[in-house]
């Protein structure tokens, strides 16, 4: 962060217009004073300047008027902006000042030459935003959901002395605990002094230097003694105050940055935060607002998605192919908030998108790397266009690790998240499996192979999906962004923006009576599946972490606890249970129970606190006079069985859903509480009730089955039988017509050898998004 005494905002009205067949430069629009049609608020992605502009792509300019102070005299001129995207050119009273490619970096003009100090200045800019954005860096804005264009960060106008400081890079390192100061100076520095102080919290200085006649490029190293050291539970930061100053130590230029002095470390296949082992506990977040796009609303949203993400459980928030806003990054730093950054990437890797990746990753880690809270870069996204491109480019991904490592030593380098292995510091998987679906394979991905380098090992990709409640809200807010229009994905069936459609369309209010009702179930599935395979990774300390999929719905994307607007999903509540830093967890071998079945439950801990746990493990089956106690313990950073009990189950009377509890408490605290999901079923249903079925065409496991528990199985169909079958046979057809009951399980789907009319969509095998959209399938 830099103040100046000599800062004008031009945050604010502008005029803006389109420029669709590039006549602008031809027309020497950069020299107009007026006449650039409508009027609009920067910043803000001009995307959101009308419905006709979403879809809008090329050139557009702005204009603004600006009176320079005559008090200004003397200083370099300077207008900043914080990301523009893609390609900017501006002009001051018709003179070009400069030119800046990029979507996601400040960066300035000089405007000193052009100026008109002490009287109305005409400020022209123009943003250029390729269709085709395969050789841009964009992450998923225009690929995915909507695009992102024109000056969506803040715009300022600087005076700065003639000799000045360029840039300033902290960085904190431990052991010893101090602070290193790369700056770079413009201008003459004869005679100049730069002077640097560590300021803690109060205000104090705590550590200081002073360097007489400074070189153009330097670097000054302050010891912090008895340094407090920043944590996500503890988020202490210091501010490093950087002074260039005359001969007589008056300040002449002047910037602020907060700095959290800790240390990151990749060892052994572990994670370590301060030298003690880091779990991480995490969501992917694709940073998108609803009224803002790339833009939070406002400070107040961001600090309270920050606290939800808190109160959840997690201590990490991994950006997806995007370089966020500094004020979001200044919030984490605050409260606390880890963040795993990812550069936006290219879809092709050709010579010149290698040359803007390369630019794009040095102006985010000169930008990012002083921040406490960012923990992990990842330099490239699987699907990205590297798979494509072929094993010729793993060299060139190589070289960009260490050039990465060298830029900023302080962190971890993941190369390539999810994709192809390769030199890296983190072994980033992506595994798109659900519950209970796929347990057996989400098991088999967890157990497969460890990377043979020994980086730490987190699976940064899974989840479900939850639709969002009715749209609009309560005020009104169309909501565009659900639209197929203003979607890339071309598979129709996951858009919420039709789910309303084949609600009516399939006459599902029959069973769910409203679609608030349907949106609510997805939304309990989602926790309740995302909870077991959180759970199943948790019992493995192996891991070094993992990050679901996603914090916050993105536009069409339903994988979020909370939707588009930040409101809570159901089941929100239950996150912080498996997310936390103590979580209880069980290894049951069945959750479909036959009463009187003995089953063995194993109890584990996990515990990523830096205090050794001891308590009392309280455990029932709901419903039923089944429970007991057993004491745990469990280290500092470790997971670990605790205990196993053996249960017999009981009987409840029918079938029905239950639950297994269980809490540990100690000295009147609960520590951890958890519940597991169980259906309890007598031996004998069938028998009890009496029941015969006629079976049509069904495996011979499914005739022992219903053998097996007392029904009476009839090889015809007579009035009064219910009739089991696994395809539409001639025989079901002519059962329905004389007034049956037919029972068709359509397991087999599409593979059934007749399905009357009823057409199955076949989900693909595997690992595979469509597996956790799958309720809109089922649609």
């Amino acid at each position: 962060m830099t103040n100046h005494p000599h800062d004008l905002s031009l945050d604010g009205p502008w005029s803006f217009t389109t420029d669709p067949y590039e006549r602008g430069e031809r027309e020497a629009w950069f020299a107009r004073t007026s006449g650039f049609g409508r009027e609009v608020t920067v910043p803000a992605a001009w995307q959101l300047y009308g419905r006709d502009l979403r879809d809008y792509t090329g050139a557009a300019w702005y204009h603004r008027e600006v009176e320079i102070p005559a008090a200004w005299q003397g200083q370099r001129l300077q207008l900043a902006f914080g990301a523009c995207d893609y390609l900017t050119r501006a002009w001051l009273n018709g003179q070009f000042v400069g030119e800046h490619e990029g979507g996601f970096s400040p960066f300035l003009f000089d405007l000193t030459d052009a100026a008109v100090l002490g009287g109305l200045n005409h400020l022209v800019v123009r943003v250029y935003d390729p269709q085709d954005l395969a050789e841009v860096p964009h992450g998923s804005q225009g690929s995915h959901f909507t695009r992102v264009s024109g000056i969506w960060q803040g715009v300022r106008l600087v005076a700065r002395p003639p000799e000045h400081l360029a840039t300033v890079t902290p960085r904190a390192q431990l052991d010893p605990d101090r602070i290193e100061v790369a700056v770079g100076l413009a201008g003459e520095a004869a005679g100049l002094v730069l002077r640097v102080r560590v300021l803690d919290a109060r205000g104090g200085e705590v550590a200081a230097a002073r360097l007489g006649e400074p070189e153009v490029a330097c670097k000054v190293v302050l010891e912090v003694p008895e340094c407090h050291r920043w944590h996500p539970d503890d988020p202490y930061l210091y501010t490093v105050e950087t002074a260039l100053c005359d001969g007589a130590d008056e300040p002449l230029d002047v910037t602020h940055h907060h700095v959290g002095v800790r240390g990151v470390a990749a060892i052994d296949g572990r994670l370590y935060l301060n030298g003690q082992p880091l779990l991480l506990r995490g969501a992917v977040d694709h940073g998108y607002w609803p009224g803002g796009l790339y833009a939070p609303p406002s400070d107040e949203e961001i600090q309270r998605e920050l606290r939800l993400a808190k109160e959840a459980g997690l201590n990490v928030i991994r950006k997806h192919g995007k370089l966020e806003d500094p004020r979001w990054l200044d919030w984490c730093d605050r409260l606390g908030m880890l963040v795993w950054a990812e550069l936006p990437a290219c879809d092709r890797w050709t010579q010149a998108a290698r040359k803007r990746f390369r630019r794009q990753l040095q102006e985010a880690l000169l930008r990012d790397m002083h921040r406490p809270s960012l923990i992990a870069w990842s330099l490239h996204h699987a699907g990205r266009g590297l798979e494509e491109a072929g094993e010729h480019l793993q060299p060139w991904l190589r070289q960009l690790h260490d050039e990465a490592t060298s830029l900023d030593p302080t962190r971890p380098i993941c190369t390539h998240a999810g994709g192809t292995a390769m030199r890296t510091d983190l072994h980033d998987e992506h595994h798109r499996y659900v519950l209970p679906e796929e347990s057996r394979q989400w098991t088999q991905s967890l157990n497969g192979d460890v990377p043979a380098a020994g980086a730490p090992r987190v699976v940064s990709e899974f989840g479900l999906w939850g639709l969002p409640a009715s749209e609009p809200d309560d005020a009104g807010q169309e909501a565009w962004w659900l639209a197929p229009a203003a979607v890339a994905s071309p598979d129709e069936a996951r858009w919420p923006g039709t789910a309303e459609d084949s609600f009516e369309r399939y006459k599902l209010a029959a069973v769910f009576e409203t679609f608030d009702n349907l949106a609510k179930l997805t939304q309990r599935r989602l926790t309740r599946g995302l909870k077991g395979l959180v759970e199943e990774l948790r019992r493995r300390p192996a891991f070094a972490g993992y990050v679901a999929r996603s914090f916050a719905d993105s536009e069409w994307e339903a994988s979020g606890c909370l939707d588009f607007r930040r409101r809570p999903k159901l089941g929100f509540e239950d996150w912080a249970s498996f997310n936390g830093p103590i979580a209880l967890l069980a290894e049951i071998p069945r959750r479909n129970l036959w009463a009187g079945d003995t089953i063995a439950v194993r109890f584990y801990l996990s515990n990523h606190t830096r205090q050794a746990l001891s308590g009392t493990l309280v455990w029932g089956i709901d419903g039923a006079d089944c429970d007991g106690e057993l004491e745990v313990s469990i280290a500092p950073y470790m997971t670990g069985p605790v205990g196993e009990v053996t249960l017999e189950v009981p009987a409840l009377g029918r079938p029905q859903a239950t639950r297994l509890a269980a809490r540990v408490v100690s000295k009147g605290w609960e520590l951890a509480t958890n519940s597991f999901e169980l259906t309890i079923s007598p031996r004998s249903a069938g028998a009890v009730a009496g029941l015969a079925v006629a079976c049509g065409e069904v495996s011979e496991g499914l005739r022992v089955a219903l053998n097996n528990q007392g029904f009476a199985v009839e090889e015809a169909w007579e009035p009064g039988l219910t009739m089991v079958t696994e395809s539409l046979t001639p025989a079901a057809w002519e059962a329905l017509e004389r007034g049956a009951r037919v029972l068709f399980l359509a397991e087999r789907g599409a593979r059934a050898p007749e399905t009357g009319y009823m057409s199955f969509r076949e989900l693909p095998h595997g690992s595979a998004w469509a597996r956790s959209t799958s309720v809109h399938y089922i649609q």
